[in-house]
């Protein structure tokens, strides 16, 4: 990030210009200093606090991370400055937050921290040319949801089918980026949404059974809140078990700082993101913090009791087929050292007692527009970069 800069001729004025220039300067580093302070703030109409449930499961012990990770997460949840939001003995809740509500177009974006990983070019605003689409290769592969109808799916990702069920793979882990990609505003009014997350599934009989965790930007789902925010779903034989929140009686709310639907900080560190079963519940886990658990009864069909398949990448589902929304870092197709990241994916086998890198295998549905790259030779398959513009 460039500091400092020219300086032009002044004239016989110049006391009253510096003057002026300096008090402007001093309102422009104070509105970003506050803008940087608020962007891990959950605004509280997200959320409200509760009497934490009785007769919770206990949280598991703590994860083994790799060593690296384990000497930079300090710094990172520094970074988050968890704090308490409730009064002792109460835990917050998510609120209902999928109607779309009317706010101003101002898309305005916070600086990154000093000091921060990144370079100020890793925020994805960019002029855009209404109308205008670049050829990049024909009409998308996007696939149409058929669960929630008029939206179209693409994704950028890595994957690793086969996972040996005599193993019993039972925990995914990642060391990723958070990212505010940019969402036209129409679209993301609609609940478009922009996400990167980790597919942990299970497959078995023609059902798919899966548990997700990861960041999601989406100004509609979240009356109108531009930033990132945790999100955790779960699905249960092809039927989608919801986003986890207070309206949901499958969620158990663990964590007294943080929670499904709670702002993440972002363009600033990595963040380690996990899903473990444990005590027959799954469990989840951001930056040090158990979240809370969704338990083996939410499931009526198939349940995840080991993981045959692993994703993790970037997902975009707008209404409009050509979009210009952005997956993560977006225009540089995963290839650039400041693209969005997933970094040392692993999973954990035979009860938590090891663990393993994964090996994922690239898979774009619109290759020419949202992509992976950068995969690491040092790590095959549990480290690359994703990310593209869309149509524009």
């Amino acid at each position: 990030m460039h500091k400092g800069g020219g300086s032009r001729g002044i004239a016989h004025d110049a006391p009253l210009a510096v003057a002026v220039g300096v008090t402007v300067m001093a309102l422009v580093v104070a509105l970003l200093a506050a803008a940087a302070a608020a962007a891990v703030e959950t605004p509280p109409e997200l959320y409200h606090c509760k009497p934490k449930e009785k007769g919770l499961a206990t949280p598991p012990p703590p994860p083994k991370l790799p060593p690296h990770v384990e000497a930079q997460l300090p710094a990172t949840i520094a970074a988050d400055e968890f704090r308490r939001v409730c009064p002792p003995g109460e835990v917050p809740y998510p609120t209902k937050s999928t109607a779309p509500v009317k706010v101003t177009p101002e898309l305005t974006r916070a600086a990154a921290p000093a000091g921060g990983r990144v370079n100020s070019r890793r925020f994805s605003i960019r002029t855009r040319i209404p109308g205008h689409r670049r050829n990049r290769g024909g009409h998308a592969t996007a696939s149409r949801s058929e669960l929630f109808p008029g939206f179209w799916y693409s994704h950028a990702v890595g994957t690793q089918s086969g996972l040996s069920a005599s193993k019993g793979y039972n925990g995914m882990w990642v060391w990723q980026t958070n990212e505010q990609p940019y969402i036209p505003y129409a679209e993301n009014m609609e609940s478009s949404h922009s996400l990167a997350q980790i597919w942990a599934s299970r497959q078995y009989g023609g059902c798919t059974s899966t548990v997700e965790i990861g960041w999601t930007e989406s100004a509609g789902q979240f009356k109108g809140n531009y930033e990132p925010h945790l999100f955790i779903s779960a699905w249960d034989c092809g039927v989608w078990l919801g986003y986890m929140s207070l309206e949901s009686p499958l969620w158990k709310q663990s964590s007294a700082v943080v929670w499904p639907g709670a702002v993440v900080s972002h363009n600033d560190k990595f963040h380690a993101y996990g899903a473990r079963m444990d005590g027959n519940n799954w469990w989840f886990y951001y930056d040090g913090q158990w979240v809370g658990y969704i338990p083996n009864s939410a499931w009526k069909t198939l349940y995840p009791s080991y993981l045959t398949k692993g994703q993790a990448g970037g997902e975009v589902a707008t209404k409009a087929l050509w979009t210009c929304a952005d997956m993560g870092y977006g225009g540089l197709f995963g290839t650039h050292p400041w693209a969005a990241m997933f970094s040392d994916v692993w999973y954990e086998f035979n009860y938590q007692t090891q663990v393993e890198l994964a090996k994922l295998q690239p898979y774009a549905t619109d290759s020419s527009n949202y992509n992976t790259g950068n995969w690491s030779e040092g790590i095959p398959g549990a480290e690359f970069r994703y990310g593209g513009p869309g149509w524009c």
